[in-house]
């Protein structure tokens, strides 16, 4: 079994994908239902105005992020990987995020190599210093991304990253659980199917 890097999205790939949807709701007097979050952009599926949801992130970014529930089964499933891969977390959360992330995965028992606070959105470079085999990503945007520059990824399910499956860049394989990305990475791992 080859040993894999395994570069994971935290927000909406670790954790629940719609964990900010309450706060969201109540701060801006909203009742948008999960099942109503088609779009990747919160303040398009909040219906307000784009200075007006980063105003509000930047004041409430720490209570949405340590308070947020990790996905059903996450921590289980990230515990088997890490008995044989690499784990390596890389988030687009501002680096100012960084320490409230590291006690976040601490805090929850979630085993990992390395954590990346990046910034910004582009996770090609953290993939290519991390030799990565295989990225957990929720962000279409970012999976095609990652794809197109030749890295495996798993896209975890989301009301927001919809597309026919036939539309899907064939390094992609969308999954609905975390059970399911562990079958995925470890028929990975057994094959040799990873790229190097």
């Amino acid at each position: 079994m080859k040993r894999l890097n395994i570069c994971i999205d935290i927000d909406g790939t670790l954790t629940e994908p719609y964990y900010w949807l309450a706060m969201a709701n109540e701060h801006f007097s909203k009742c948008v239902r999960e099942e109503e979050v088609r779009c990747y952009e919160i303040h398009k599926t909040m219906g307000i105005e784009l200075d007006d949801y980063l105003y509000y992130y930047e004041v409430y970014k720490y209570d949405i992020h340590n308070n947020a529930r990790l996905r059903e089964q996450a921590g289980e499933y990230i515990g088997k990987l890490s008995e044989w891969h690499r784990i390596h977390f890389v988030t687009a959360r501002d680096k100012d995020l960084e320490m409230i992330t590291f006690s976040y995965l601490c805090r929850h028992n979630i085993p990992f190599n390395s954590l990346y606070v990046t910034g910004n959105a582009n996770k090609i470079q953290n993939a290519h210093d991390l030799n990565c085999d295989v990225f957990l990503e929720d962000s279409m945007d970012n999976a095609v991304q990652l794809a197109r520059a030749g890295y495996k990824v798993i896209l975890m399910d989301a009301g927001y990253n919809q597309c026919p499956e036939e539309e899907l860049h064939s390094l992609i394989v969308r999954v609905h659980t975390w059970e399911e990305a562990y079958e995925v990475i470890q028929a990975m791992a057994m094959t040799s199917q990873a790229i190097s």
